[in-house]
């Protein structure tokens, strides 16, 4: 029916048909691979990583700093098993470096103590309006292929969880080594959400509280 209107056979129209479906899932993968380029670009360019550095890290897969410096060579080498492991040195899901997610971390909890480092930054913090929206981050540093690689790990204040008790936790692991910063609701809702990479706001506190009690009350 739809040919005889137009003019073509079957054949034809079917064909045309077929030609657009392929040409669409082309351009869906193109974008999609152009996703992941930019979102392994942003993850070294959050980290702070040149280039020598990135062809350091990635010497193990072949990835040299001219390959690098070429979007599409890049591209090309930037398969799972990259991907998979950039994953796990940074924290971050694969998924998201796939573009199958929309945001890089998923899974926080709350925090306990429990596999944290006895060398781990730990930092508390909490929104400018209320202590009640709050959290704790951790941060390792990690030396792969003699690149520094920060470790971030971001945890919620649970909903039935005491926040002295985490404190506690976090004074037992790190032998009172512990921070207090300030932060926007905006940058403690991205941070719990998962909704950007934890690198990009971590260091850029509203300010930071001498001490725990300072921390819980608001005080100067």
């Amino acid at each position: 029916m739809y040919s005889e209107i137009l003019g073509l056979s079957k054949s034809a129209l079917y064909g045309m048909i077929v030609e657009g479906v392929i040409s669409e899932a082309r351009a869906s993968s193109a974008d999609k691979m152009n996703g992941v380029y930019e979102r392994f670009c942003l993850l070294m360019d959050a980290n702070q990583l040149s280039v020598i550095q990135q062809a350091q890290l990635l010497a193990p897969f072949g990835i040299s700093s001219s390959a690098l410096s070429n979007a599409e060579r890049t591209l090309d080498l930037l398969n799972m098993q990259v991907l998979r492991q950039l994953a796990d040195w940074f924290g971050v899901d694969v998924e998201w470096l796939c573009c199958e997610s929309n945001y890089p971390i998923s899974g926080i909890r709350p925090f306990n103590g429990d596999g944290v480092e006895c060398d781990s930054e730990i930092v508390f913090f909490r929104c400018n309006e209320s202590y009640l929206m709050s959290g704790v981050f951790t941060r390792t540093w990690r030396f792969i292929q003699n690149v520094p690689i920060p470790y971030i790990k971001v945890y919620m204040k649970g909903i039935t969880s005491d926040l002295n008790l985490q404190h506690y936790h976090a004074v037992n692991v790190n032998n009172g080594g512990v921070k207090y910063f300030l932060f926007s609701e905006k940058q403690v809702e991205s941070l719990l959400l998962g909704s950007v990479l934890p690198i990009m706001i971590i260091d850029n506190p509203i300010k930071e509280y001498a001490d725990y009690s300072a921390f819980i009350s608001g005080l100067e």
